[in-house]
């Protein structure tokens, strides 16, 4: 899917690359009023940057390639007659160009020796995300409630957000469960021998008495296996709700960057990455909750 930045106007693109460029590179200046007369509309050492915002209708690659060759033409001039040390030309877009484009910016630096490349969607989506300042500036653009409500997720979820907890369960760690398994266990064999030290194997009372021990801690067992099997089911459908909410956010973050023309963008891959790591945070807070190994992630 070619990749596009919804500005609403070649003035709007401008202000944008603007402050883009000032906030990227350290000696770039605009040049007021440049575009259409000298080529370009910025310089940076021996760097001219030309920004191109045609109607949507028409962008075509021959109207592209049509740009090409008149600002190149007059980058040139430009650069013989003001004595301007210029080797690299920019061409500036707000979508990413088809091969044919850049097959025709790479011929016009074989023929005019200028390095002639360009800077599309991918390519500014990448340095903005370096400048959340710029992003703020179009935020109908670059979406600053995805970087701070959903690129930047806190656990300040509100109350109908945040996953439901089962304070009326008692939890049970898989340590601690193996610990009272072997406590019952330990505790029936010792009752038994101290029954043979004091009565003898022999007796008739023998029998019965450690088949009312064996009764007492199969009942103890019995209901410490009933608890450990709560305790697992409510960190199951805590998990399962951890799982779904930023499954949500994911979608929806998504489905934003798609609407904007930012699928393959830097800002969409920060946003689910950070979706991504606040996901593996809170498993783990719910693992140490629960008294489970932490380190892996559930699926």
């Amino acid at each position: 899917m070619k990749q596009i930045l919804r500005f609403q106007s070649e003035q709007e693109f401008q202000s944008f690359f603007g402050q883009l460029s000032s906030a990227e590179i350290p000696d770039f200046q605009a040049v007021e009023g440049a575009g259409g007369d000298k080529g370009f509309d910025g310089i940076s050492g021996r760097t001219a940057y030309q920004v191109y915002f045609p109607e949507e209708k028409n962008r075509s690659d021959i109207n592209y390639i049509t740009k090409i060759d008149t600002n190149v033409a007059k980058v040139l001039e430009s650069k013989s007659a003001l004595g301007l040390e210029i080797e690299h030309w920019t061409f500036v877009v707000p979508e990413d160009l088809r091969i044919e484009v850049v097959a025709h910016l790479q011929k016009k630096s074989k023929e005019t020796g200028l390095n002639c490349t360009y800077w599309g969607a991918t390519k500014l989506t990448e340095l903005i995300v370096k400048h959340p300042h710029v992003q703020d500036s179009f935020p109908t653009i670059f979406l600053p409630p995805v970087r701070k409500g959903i690129g930047d997720i806190q656990d300040t979820l509100t109350a109908g957000q945040r996953p439901r907890v089962l304070t009326s369960v008692e939890i049970i760690g898989d340590d601690e469960y193996e610990t009272r398994r072997h406590m019952i266990t330990n505790e029936y064999h010792e009752k038994t021998r101290s029954f043979m030290r004091s009565h003898g194997t022999s007796s008739s009372a023998h029998i019965a008495t450690d088949i009312a021990y064996k009764k007492e801690a199969d009942a103890k067992l019995k209901e410490l296996q009933i608890k450990k099997d709560t305790s697992d089911r409510a960190y199951a459908l805590e998990l399962d709700e951890i799982n779904e909410y930023y499954d949500s956010e994911v979608e929806r973050v998504n489905h934003e960057m798609s609407m904007r023309g930012l699928s393959a963008s830097g800002i969409k891959d920060k946003a689910l990455a950070k979706i991504d790591a606040q996901r593996k945070r809170a498993i783990e807070r719910l693992k140490l909750k629960f008294g489970k190994k932490t380190g892996l992630v559930e699926e």
